[in-house]
């Protein structure tokens, strides 16, 4: 036998080397896969609870949906099923979403996509989504003469029919057609190019309707045909009592159909779901509330010329042109229930993609627009419910969030943005705003996210940050690093928020991580890319996990507001807590973490050791200036503007 050449060992040692070097790189990845599920260091101050799995995130926010004193928790998702997890009041939640009557699919709810199939246990046909496709399967049907149908749907597809399923199609003008017949067992899935689209069925006469199981709750219809839908696409959820029935209601805006919302096959409203005494009913058409294709983005609830009625505030810009030239929309609620848009008169018809908050800059008792562009930060100065712009400077790219608090306590609201090269901090300079490096005051130059939060209740405002975790303020209102909830792998997005999830006065981290696939698939992502077809098979699973804060000692009181008829949450309101060395100033819905929603009203103070000496004023919408002397401890306040409603201690 011939002894082996230099230049074959090499190749040998190459191939050794090579193979070495990817399954090295498949258990790193691997490894990252399996810890991104316990991603957080807690420092056993923190303890996890596992909320379950959600597909497609577009955000994830807090509410009192059913206005029970106890914050819930939702989300948006992109054509996938939602979630709305309701709390007991202790921290432990159940999702009811289809109980709340809030399914984007109101004739087959619970039918949206999702990578739950329904149980295939009894004789029929079954159609549903799952993930990425429309399955037709038929399951022990020997008894049923014949299964055949129509499908039309609005574009292209990628249909495969399997065992014992046939199918043929035919084109028409703006729409394809698809005959299909399937004996026992037989699948057929269904694939398109763009994922929004309504299937239109028409089933043989035949069938029995009792044996057609639709979605994974396997609803029969009341008909041989229907129209079978993946959801509208919802971006963001802005919850509020805005009537006044003392029932929380939520309006909803949608994505522009990947920019092609203009079709009149995709054209839809978006949604103002109105809580009535058992379901929620969408009032948006009768309202005056027009879409005008725009592809939703963020949205608020805001009474910007404090005429005491809630007006809605819309971003619509899209990222890639020339699908980014939709400009925003105002709301204003002209008289109860009745709205119309009046972005341009009030010079607020931003066409640029961006984010925004809203937030007393000045402290004039109203209500301006903070803005970024993803090029520059803008301040519009509200002037009696119209608005002039003011540049504020450069933020030099994509901004992934903004969070406000009055971090330094000397009476202004300060904003920490979070771009996609850098982290900013826009101080407050007399009502308006000057950009600094955070790395002066000790926070990182760079993040994935950020929320002001008083972690520990010390009376000084913190910052959590990903990957790095909470910053930690010390009385000369520099910050230093505590890796207290730092993430090990900080690779992939991530949306958070702090809430008291189980009212005990300590705020909590709700987060959701995007579980990381394999190196494989995210190549072979990119190869689809290529052909722009990635969306075919991208279904994003994402993890939700809560840490209860289990390390925070010091004395705290929280407020609820209740405003008037026209503005229940007290929208614009802002409440001061005086201890006796220090003044702290809180604006209600600055503890909003979501990125493209709202429904955090609640206010968060910590009182560090104090425990008498302690006051607070509420300044009202309206102007009127609550005083609260000898202001007890370490219990939730839900004021009217009357006066103290209802006192809860902890553990009631």
């Amino acid at each position: 036998m011939p002894k082996p050449t230099l230049h074959g060992r090499f190749i040998r040692v190459g191939v050794v080397i090579t193979l070495v070097v990817i399954i090295a790189v498949i258990l790193v990845f691997k490894s990252q896969e399996y810890k991104i599920l316990n991603p957080l260091r807690t420092n056993g101050l923190f303890a996890q609870q596992q909320l379950g799995i959600t597909y497609d995130l577009d955000d994830l926010g807090v509410a009192d949906v059913d206005n029970d004193q106890s914050l819930d928790i939702y989300t948006t998702n992109h054509s996938s099923r939602q979630k709305l997890l309701i709390n007991n009041g202790h921290g432990k939640f159940n999702d009811q979403l289809l109980q709340f009557g809030l399914s984007t699919n109101s004739e087959f709810p619970g039918a949206e996509p999702s990578d739950q199939e329904p149980s295939i246990d009894t004789p029929g046909l079954y159609i549903y989504w799952y993930k990425r496709e429309l399955i037709i399967r038929v399951h022990d049907t020997s008894n049923i003469n014949k299964i055949m149908g129509e499908i039309q749907i609005p574009q292209e597809a990628v249909i495969n029919a399997k065992n014992n399923c046939k199918a043929s199609t035919k084109k028409n003008k703006d729409t394809l057609n698809v005959y299909f017949s399937c004996k026992d067992n037989g699948w057929l899935t269904l694939q398109t190019f763009r994922f929004l689209f309504d299937a239109s069925f028409k089933l043989n006469k035949q069938m029995p309707l009792d044996r057609v199981y639709i979605g994974s709750k396997r609803l029969n219809p009341g008909s041989h045909e229907f129209v079978l839908s993946p959801g509208i696409d919802r971006h963001g959820m802005a919850w509020a009592d805005y009537n006044g029935d003392g029932r929380t209601d939520v309006f909803i805006i949608h994505g522009g159909g990947v920019g092609e919302m203009a079709s009149d096959l995709l054209r839809h409203n978006d949604e103002l779901l109105v809580k009535e005494e058992f379901a929620f009913t969408d009032r948006a058409a009768t309202s005056g509330i027009v879409k005008d294709v725009c592809p939703g983005r963020r949205v608020a609830w805001i009474d910007f010329d404090g005429d005491d009625r809630l007006d809605i505030y819309v971003g619509c810009g899209r990222r890639t042109p020339p699908r980014n030239l939709y400009p925003n929309q105002l709301h204003w609620q002209k008289t109860p229930g009745q709205f119309v848009n009046v972005a341009m008169e009030r010079k607020l018809d931003i066409p640029e993609e961006g984010a925004f908050v809203w937030l007393d800059a000045d402290n004039d008792r109203d209500m301006d627009l903070f803005w970024t562009d993803n090029k520059a930060f803008w301040l519009y100065v509200n002037q009696s419910g119209h608005f002039t712009r003011q540049s504020i400077g450069q933020s030099g790219s994509i901004v992934r969030n903004l969070t406000i608090a009055d971090y330094d306590s000397d009476g202004d609201i300060d904003v920490f943005a979070v771009t996609e090269k850098r982290n900013i901090l826009l101080i407050n300079v007399g009502g308006t705003y000057e950009l600094a490096d955070p790395q002066s005051i000790g926070l990182p130059a760079q993040s994935y996210a950020a929320q002001w939060v008083d972690y520990d209740n010390d009376g000084l405002t913190d910052l959590y940050v990903s990957p790095d975790g909470i910053y930690r303020q010390r009385p000369d209102h520099r910050f230093e690093a505590t890796q207290i909830l730092q993430r090990q792998y900080a690779r992939g997005r991530l949306f958070s928020t702090w809430f008291d999830a189980d009212n005990d006065g300590f705020r909590d981290l709700l987060i959701a991580i995007k579980e990381l696939p394999s190196i494989w698939t995210r190549v072979w992502w990119k190869i689809l890319k290529i052909f722009q077809t990635q969306h075919l098979f991208r279904f994003e699973k994402w993890h939700i996990v809560l840490y209860h804060n289990m390390g925070a000692k010091d004395h705290w009181v929280e407020f609820q507001l209740i405003g008037s008829e026209g503005n229940r949450p007290a929208v614009g309101a802002v409440v001061e807590v005086t201890s006796p060395d220090s003044t702290q100033r809180q604006q209600v819905g600055q503890a909003e973490g979501s990125i493209r929603s709202q429904g955090h009203y609640r206010l968060y103070f910590g009182l560090g050791q104090h425990q008498q000496g302690l006051s607070a004023k509420i300044f009202w919408p309206d102007g009127y200036v609550q005083e609260i002397k000898n202001l007890s401890i370490d219990q939730l306040l839900v004021m009217q503007r009357e006066g103290l409603k209802v006192s809860r201690s902890t553990g009631d």
